[in-house]
């Protein structure tokens, strides 16, 4: 037995925009009008949803598309029309018997990582596993700018330890 879910139905609904509408009016780098930007931020808004309840595959994308600009709204086409190829669908297995469970995170960093060259990105993955099946579910994950500036991969790692320890904690 296992729970399934999905939100097909929701990412068949998105429309994309068409980027002709925005080759003649801007280059590259050029920051989007306040129209323009409404419809960035609504597209944005679509993705963070589905990148936190699941697709977390699309969590660094979003991340990433925050500058408004002519370049970030073609990423975000391009997303949209990869979740329109991809299914969302998510199995939580019966993991069995709760006294054989365990939980268990993944943290990562990217030194560096982020589009200004300066910031870096962190993430984690927390998983309820049953020891004995080695069944396991997704509880949680995240991908988000790391809160400070670091000078190394070895700090960008230590702080994206330390998130998925504090998450750990939360989860337990």
């Amino acid at each position: 037995l296992c729970i399934i879910t999905d939100q097909n139905r929701f990412v068949d609904s998105l429309e994309s925009p068409n980027i002709e509408d925005y080759v003649d009016r801007y280059e590259k780098h050029d920051t989007l009008i306040e129209e323009d930007q409404k419809e960035f931020r609504a597209i944005i808004g679509k993705i963070g949803w589905l990148s936190q309840t699941s697709r977390p595959d699309l969590a660094f994308d979003n991340l990433v598309l925050r500058n408004a600009t002519f370049d970030d709204m073609k990423h975000a086409i391009k997303i949209i029309k990869k979740m329109k190829c991809e299914d969302t669908e998510m199995k939580f297995a019966d993991l069995g018997d709760p006294s054989k469970w365990s939980i268990v995170g993944y943290g990562d960093a990217g030194y560096k990582s982020l589009p200004d060259k300066v910031s870096s990105c962190g993430g984690h993955v927390v998983l309820l596993c049953n020891k004995d099946t080695k069944l396991s579910c997704v509880v949680s994950w995240k991908s988000k700018k790391l809160k400070r500036v670091v000078s190394s991969s070895t700090a960008a790692e230590a702080l994206a330890a330390n998130e998925t320890l504090d998450e750990l904690i939360y989860v337990k």
